[in-house]
C-alpha cells in the first residue's frame, strides 16, 4: 500500500469520495436497470391484455357475424357479411400479425395456438358462402343444415382456440406481471446493499484517513513541545508518505536538523567571541602605539612633499617656455607650407595648360595633314577632270558643227580645272609651311612641358619636407605639451599627497581616540558573549 501512502493529501481525499461516489453512481444505475426492466414487463404485460381483450372482440364479432348469417336464413334476406376470410377483421388481423416480429418472439406455444385458428376461420367462411349459393339457388332445407352442422361447428371450434389463446395471454401476462414485481424487489435489494456498502465504505475511508492524519499531527504536536523545551536531541520523524503530511514532517525534521546545528554554530562562536575579544584587547594596544609612531612620520613626510611641490612648479614653467617657442616655430612652418602648396597648385595649373596647348596644336597638325590628303584628292579630281574635257574636245572636234557647243564647254571646264590646279597646289604650299611651323611649336611646347614637370616635382619635394618639418615641430609641441601637463599633474598630485598626509595625521590622532573606544567595546562584547553562551545552554543537542 506504499501507494496509497505517496498519494497526495489531496488525491487521498479525492480516492475516498470517489469511491463513495462510484458506488452511489452503481446503486443509480442498477436502480434505473431495474426499473427499465419491471417497466418493460409491466409493458408487455399490458399488452398482451390489450391482445386478450382484442381476441374477446373478434370472437364477440364473429358471433355477431354467425348470427347475422342465421338472421339472412330467417329472413329470407340477403347476407351482407364479409365472406372473404382474409379481408374480415380477424382475417386481416391474423395475418397481419402472422408476418410480424411478434409472432416470432411469442412463445412456441402461443404459436401453435395460433396456428390452428388458420383452418377452423378458413371453414367458416366457406360454409358461409356455401349457404349464401344455396340460398340463391333456393336451397334453404341445404342451407340451414350447412349453418347446423358446419357453420356453428367450426364457429365453436374458433372459439375454444381463441380461448386457449387468451388462456396462454392471460398466463403470459401474470408471469410478465410477476417477473415485473420480482425485478422491482431485486433492485430494492440492490440497493439497499449497494448504499450499505457505500455507508459503511464512507465511514470506513473517514476512520482510515482521520486516524492517518490524526497519528501524524500528534507526532508533529509532541516533537515541537519538546523543541520548544530546549530539547533538541530526538531521533528524525519517519517519513510514511510523499503526500502533504509527508513534506511536512520531512521539512520539520530538516527545521530541527538545522536548529541543532544552529545551536552548535552559536555555542561555538560565542566561544570564539571570548577569545577574539581577549585578542581584541591587545590588538588595540598596539593599535595606539602604532598611531604614535604614524604620526612623527606622517610630519616628515609632509615636509619632503612641501619640498618636491617647489620643484614641480619650476618645471612647469620651463616646459610651458619650451611648449610656447615649438608653438612659434609651428605656426612658421605651417605658413611656409602653405605658401609651397599654393605654388605647387599653380605650377600644376601652368603643366596643365602647357599639356593641353601641346595637344591642340597636335590636333592642329594632325586637321593639317587631313587638309593635305583632301587637297591630294582635290588635285586628282582636277587632273581627271581636266583629262575628261580633253576627251570631250576631241570627240566634238570629230562631231563637226553638232558638237561645238559641246566643245566650248568642254573648254570651259578645263579652264577651271586648271584654275582649280593651280589653286590647290597655292594652298599645298601655304599648308606644308604651316606643317612645318607646327612641328616646331609641337616641339618647343613638348620642352617646356618636361621643363614644367621638373618644377612641379621640385615643388612638390620642398612641400614633403615643410610638412616633414612641420610634423616634426607638432610632435615636439605635443611632447612639450604632455611634460608640462604631467608636470602639473605632478604638483596637484604632490599637494594632494600633501593633504592626505595632513588627513593622515588627523585620522591617526583619531585612531588613537578609537583605538580605546575598541578596548571599551572588547570588554562589553566579552559580557556579551558571556551572557549568549548562559541562553544557548538551555538547549540539549
Amino acid at each position: 500500500m506504499q501507494w496509497l501512502a505517496n498519494l497526495k493529501l489531496r488525491s487521498k481525499l479525492a480516492l475516498a469520495f470517489g469511491v463513495v461516489l462510484l458506488l452511489m453512481v452503481a446503486m443509480a444505475v442498477t436502480s434505473l436497470t431495474g426499473d427499465r426492466y419491471a417497466t418493460a414487463q409491466y409493458e408487455a404485460a399490458m399488452e398482451r391484455m390489450e391482445d386478450v381483450q382484442f381476441q374477446i372482440q373478434m370472437e364477440t364479432q364473429h358471433v355477431k357475424w354467425a348470427l347475422d348469417l342465421s338472421q339472412s336464413l330467417l329472413t329470407g334476406n340477403e347476407f351482407t357479411g364479409e365472406l372473404d376470410h382474409t379481408q374480415c377483421n380477424f382475417g386481416q388481423w391474423y395475418y397481419d400479425f402472422q408476418e410480424s416480429e411478434a409472432y416470432e418472439m411469442a412463445s412456441p406455444e402461443f404459436r401453435r395456438a395460433f396456428d390452428r385458428l388458420e383452418q377452423p376461420h378458413y371453414n367458416l367462411h366457406a360454409s358461409a358462402h356455401a349457404i349464401t349459393g344455396a340460398v340463391r339457388d333456393g336451397n334453404d332445407g341445404e342451407a340451414e343444415a350447412t349453418y347446423s352442422r358446419q357453420t356453428l361447428a367450426h364457429l365453436e371450434t374458433m372459439e375454444q382456440g381463441l380461448q386457449r389463446m387468451q388462456e396462454l395471454l392471460t398466463a403470459e401476462s401474470e408471469a410478465m406481471s410477476e417477473a415485473a414485481r420480482g425485478a422491482q424487489f431485486r433492485a430494492a435489494g440492490i440497493m439497499l446493499g449497494t448504499s450499505g456498502v457505500a455507508i459503511l465504505a464512507g465511514v470506513l475511508m473517514a476512520i482510515l484517513l482521520a486516524g492517518y492524519l490524526v497519528r501524524a499531527i500528534d507526532a508533529l504536536r509532541a516533537r515541537a513541545v519538546e523543541m520548544a523545551d530546549g530539547d533538541l536531541r530526538g531521533e528524525p520523524l519517519p517519513v510514511r508518505g510523499c503526500d502533504e503530511i509527508g513534506v511536512a514532517t520531512d521539512a520539520f525534521n530538516t527545521m530541527e536538523q538545522d536548529m541543532q546545528s544552529l545551536v552548535r554554530q552559536v555555542v561555538d562562536s560565542g566561544e570564539q567571541v571570548a577569545s577574539a575579544t581577549d585578542q581584541l584587547a591587545a590588538v588595540a594596544e598596539q593599535t595606539r602605539n602604532g598611531v604614535a609612531r604614524q604620526k612623527d612620520e606622517t610630519d616628515q613626510v609632509a615636509t619632503a612633499m612641501n619640498e618636491m611641490s617647489a620643484t614641480v612648479a619650476e618645471v612647469a614653467s620651463n616646459t610651458q617656455s619650451a611648449a610656447d617657442a615649438a608653438g612659434a616655430g609651428d605656426q612658421a612652418a605651417t605658413e611656409a607650407n602653405a605658401t609651397t602648396r599654393q605654388t605647387a597648385e599653380a605650377v600644376d595649373r601652368l603643366s596643365s595648360e602647357i599639356h593641353s596647348s601641346s595637344d591642340a596644336v597636335r590636333e592642329v597638325a594632325e586637321k593639317s595633314e587631313e587638309i593635305g590628303q583632301i587637297l591630294n584628292m582635290i588635285q586628282e579630281i582636277t587632273e581627271q577632270t581636266n583629262l575628261l574635257a580633253l576627251n570631250a574636245a576631241i570627240e566634238a572636234a570629230r562631231a563637226g558643227e553638232a558638237g561645238r557647243g559641246f566643245a566650248v564647254v568642254a573648254d570651259e571646264v578645263r579652264v577651271l580645272a586648271g584654275r582649280t590646279h593651280e589653286s590647290t597646289e597655292r594652298i599645298g604650299s601655304i599648308i606644308t609651311g604651316l606643317q612645318k611651323g607646327v612641328k616646331n611649336a609641337v616641339g618647343a611646347m613638348e620642352t617646356n612641358e618636361n621643363s614644367a614637370r621638373s618644377v612641379v616635382e621640385e615643388v612638390h619635394g620642398v612641400r614633403d619636407r615643410l610638412e616633414q618639418l612641420s610634423q616634426s615641430i607638432r610632435t615636439i609641441d605635443e611632447m612639450t605639451t604632455q611634460i608640462a601637463s604631467a608636470a602639473e599633474e605632478q604638483s596637484t598630485v604632490s599637494e594632494e599627497i600633501n593633504r592626505n598626509v595632513q588627513n593622515i595625521s588627523t585620522v591617526a590622532d583619531e585612531s588613537f581616540s578609537a583605538s580605546s573606544q575598541v578596548a571599551t567595546a572588547s570588554e562589553q562584547l566579552s559580557r556579551l558573549a558571556s551572557e549568549l553562551r548562559q541562553r544557548v545552554e538551555r538547549f540539549r543537542v
